[in-house]
């Protein structure tokens, strides 16, 4: 799937404003005109992935539950949705479980924000 030409629109979980409207900044830096939903819970995240959406951003700590839970979901239903988690927990703890539960990638989101499209479009392009 080309990174510029295949995401027109993705989602983005986390219960933060600030660290949602800053995920889709980063998003749209480096995805020009895609569509950027958000949810603050899993809640909200499972009312809008029907139906999927092509790029998933996850927080692993959701009020609700975990965003784990949703990219379980995500592959249960059978979904093509690249799933990326992003979350200030750098470790094996938290990274080990949301790869078994299908992320295709993991970020930190205490990265610059050009630092963090760079890396969004990597792991659409297979890095």
């Amino acid at each position: 799937m080309s990174a510029c030409a295949g995401f027109a629109r993705a989602l983005v979980v986390d219960d933060l404003p600030g660290a949602r409207a800053w995920l889709a900044a980063a998003l749209r830096e480096a995805f020009p005109g895609i569509e950027v939903d958000r949810a603050a819970t899993l809640a909200e995240a499972r009312a809008r992935i029907d139906p999927p959406p092509p790029l998933a951003l996850i927080d692993l700590g959701l009020p609700d539950g975990a965003g784990t839970e949703l990219i379980a979901d995500l592959r249960r239903r059978g979904a093509d949705t690249l799933c990326i988690v992003a979350t200030v927990f750098d470790d094996d703890a938290h990274l080990f479980p949301a790869l078994r539960a299908g992320a295709q990638g993991y970020v930190l989101k205490d990265q610059d924000r050009a630092v963090l499209a760079d890396m969004l479009r990597g792991i659409a392009s297979g890095q």
